[in-house]
């Protein structure tokens, strides 16, 4: 009816956003039906669409799932219920399986549904996000894959085929050669046949790389290759977003001739390439702290073939001469999987020892960093090597330059009028002499100690 008034569109978003929300409040009057009421509730919301063409769909379904996901916090959060964990993962994943299911009524193509699946499951996803960020036990990842369950129930539902999860049978420790085979593997709800030239495309640190359709027709499970090249750097291998399956002049299909959807789970949540895994999942895996809990990735694939770049070094003390043996510098230096040790010697081949170490840090700087020139009045020339995690270094120098804190010595002969002790001239002749392991530069003679 908002269509059909002649609303415009950021209007109806907004609308359709408060509409859902508030109709899911309210279903706190009705607390043992709120799993199957909010399900109506997006349902409902998606059904009225049919309005709308595609563009307008899919922004207006994320615009539900994010709506009814907002709704549900305020239900957790209120005084007035008792809605437990496993209450409030049912909820997330009934209201965004509601929003899929109705989808098929729509009279939409696979490759629109692809999309609009993505946003639905994205709407719901950035409202957990923002709870994650203010509720340190919240679990965020378990709460991602209530998402994918009830997406994946609706579809499974409509009769679609569509992809589960995608994984890596790549090594799990660093890779950094040249060629190097990386196998993903895409896992489908059932048998597909391929046609054409499907490609995933990857996310690098330095761009998006294609890895290609490998084999597995006929199968659940399609495998892509990638073969690694110099420069490719990852800390996390993943894919671009949730549409990054792509078919070049051909279709993957089910066994029954149905175009298969090729939405891919949202990079990061439990199904996807680089998904992270809740704590009870990650027995024999590296874990890491996330929101003050360990936390493992379902598939650890890390890339390095690129030494750190843009790299700078400067002394920003004086330096013609230096006259302090403390001097202040300044570096940086970036890298896909971060910088982790770094170090200042007088060698371009850095010693072994010596490095400081940190966590790896892409876009490093220090400012004004103070070093010490320890080795007393002489020319120095110094190097700044940087390190990433796999023993990379990038080294760069600064302009030799001399360090002098202290005068010239005078030796014990200054002589004046061969050391008569009178004169009746106010020219006299004098004769002295001094040595610096610098330049003498310039010289005063008066009659008292200070000049």
């Amino acid at each position: 009816k908002l269509k059909t008034g002649g609303m415009n569109q950021a209007d109806i978003q907004s609308m359709i956003q408060k509409a859902t929300i508030g109709a899911v409040k309210a279903i706190e009057k009705y607390p043992n039906e709120m799993v199957a009421l909010v399900e109506k509730v997006t349902a409902g919301a998606t059904k009225g669409l049919n309005e709308f063409d595609v563009s307008e769909i899919s922004s207006l379904v994320e615009k539900i799932t994010t709506g009814a996901t907002e709704g549900i916090g305020e239900l957790k959060n209120s005084k007035n219920m008792n809605v437990t964990d496993n209450q409030f993962g049912s909820l997330i994943e009934k209201s965004t399986g509601g929003a899929v299911k109705q989808l098929s009524s729509l009279n939409l193509n696979s490759s629109d549904i692809d999309g609009i699946v993505s946003k639905a499951r994205n709407g719901a996803s950035s409202v957990l996000e923002k709870m994650a960020e203010t509720n340190s036990s919240f679990d965020l990842e378990n709460m991602k894959k209530n998402i994918d369950n009830g997406a994946n129930t609706a579809m499974t539902s409509q009769g679609w085929t569509y992809v589960t999860k995608v994984t890596s049978s790549s090594s799990s420790t660093w890779i950094s050669k040249v060629n190097h085979p990386v196998d993903i593997e895409i896992e489908f709800n059932g048998n597909v046949i391929v046609s054409g030239m499907p490609k995933l495309e990857l996310s690098f640190y330095n761009g998006v790389k294609a890895a290609y359709y490998n084999s597995g027709s006929g199968t659940k499970k399609l495998t892509f290759r990638y073969y690694l090249k110099s420069g490719d750097e990852s800390s996390q291998l993943s894919y671009l977003n949730s549409t990054s399956l792509k078919v070049i002049g051909g279709q993957i299909k089910s066994t029954t001739g149905k175009p298969a959807l090729l939405v891919l789970p949202a990079p990061g949540t439990p199904m996807s390439l680089s998904g992270l895994l809740p704590k009870n999942e990650c027995s024999g895996k590296r874990t890491f702290q996330r929101n003050g809990s360990n936390r493992c990735l379902r598939n650890d694939v890390r890339i390095d073939l690129q030494k750190p770049q843009n790299v700078q070094f400067k002394v920003t003390s004086p330096t013609t001469p230096a006259f302090n043996q403390k001097i202040n510098v300044d570096f940086s230096a970036t890298d896909g999987t971060g910088v982790t040790e770094f170090m200042i010697s007088e060698s371009n081949q850095p010693p072994s020892v010596g490095w400081t170490k940190q966590s790896p840090v892409v876009h490093f700087s220090q400012t004004s960093a103070a070093h010490y020139l320890i080795d007393g009045d002489r020319e120095y020339k110094l190097y700044m090597h940087f390190k990433d995690v796999v023993g990379h270094v990038t080294s760069i120098d600064f302009p030799a330059f001399k360090l002098d804190t202290t005068g010239p010595k005078l030796d014990d002969s200054l002589v004046i009028n061969n050391q008569d002790v009178w004169t009746n001239s106010i020219k006299v002749q004098s004769s002295f002499s001094a040595n610096d392991p610098h330049d003498v530069e310039e010289y005063a003679l008066s009659e008292t100690n200070e000049i």
